[in-house]
């Protein structure tokens, strides 16, 4: 009788594991982010970007066009005014992917739900520089060693289901 029920309990335990792995198998995944903010702007004029915000715009087009393909990329963010959507509109464009304006009133709650609503995409999301530090300091605490949130500075973000995030901080 002793055998059959260790035998039971086996079978049970080896099912629980099983099914853990199976659910745990999909959020193996890590969330990839490209936070940035707007580009160099006209003096003057807050909301055109300059000669230099504008060749800037194209640079990251160029990069982060290599980084995300469109069957990777999830979105593409714009937490701000005009300066941050001409900062991605050549991006979009690129990509054919459309920018989503969205509000941040909570940083936090807004970056627990991107990493999870998106796991296993990319993400790119450009905000002001106040903001985009917060988003960073919720993403990953650590890369506030890093140099913060400026024009012509891409921090890219992994955050992976387990483990601790990883900050990449590229100037383009």
């Amino acid at each position: 009788m002793r055998v059959r029920y260790r035998n039971l309990i086996a079978a049970i335990f080896l099912a629980g594991v099983i099914a853990a792995i199976w659910r745990l198998q999909d959020s193996e995944a890590s969330t990839t982010l490209l936070l940035l903010t707007a580009a160099e702007r006209l003096a003057g004029d807050s909301a055109s970007l300059s000669a230099a915000g504008l060749a800037r715009a194209e640079a990251l087009s160029r990069l982060a066009g290599e980084l995300a393909t469109p069957e990777m990329l999830a979105g593409i963010f714009s937490a701000g005014g005009e300066p941050q959507r001409e900062t991605v509109r050549l991006l979009s464009e690129r990509l054919g992917q459309p920018i989503s304006d969205v509000l941040i009133e909570d940083p936090g709650a807004f970056a627990r739900g991107l990493a999870r609503q998106h796991r296993g995409k990319v993400v790119v999301v450009v905000a002001r520089a106040e903001l985009a530090s917060a988003l960073l300091a919720e993403w990953d605490a650590a890369a506030l060693n890093l140099e913060g949130p400026a024009p012509g500075r891409l921090h890219l973000i992994s955050l992976p289901a387990f483990g601790q995030p990883r900050t990449l901080m590229l100037n383009y």
